[in-house]
């Protein structure tokens, strides 16, 4: 599954992470969690890494 927003925060996180049950419950078992995004601060990053998704981000704000 893959979610494309410009900002990321916690709440972005956890709202994927229910979409992403939600999906493995009514469709089937999905390969990886994928965020693509511009900007993510790192306190956000590292919680999306813990949750075991896999972020790409053009910039990582401190």
């Amino acid at each position: 599954l893959i979610e494309v927003k410009y900002r990321i925060d916690n709440y972005d996180i956890f709202t994927f992470l229910k979409l992403a049950e939600l999906y493995e419950r009514t469709r089937k078992v999905y390969d990886q969690l994928l965020i693509l995004t511009l900007e993510i601060k790192r306190l956000h990053l590292n919680y999306a890494n813990k949750q075991g998704i896999k972020v790409i981000a053009g910039k990582v704000i401190e």
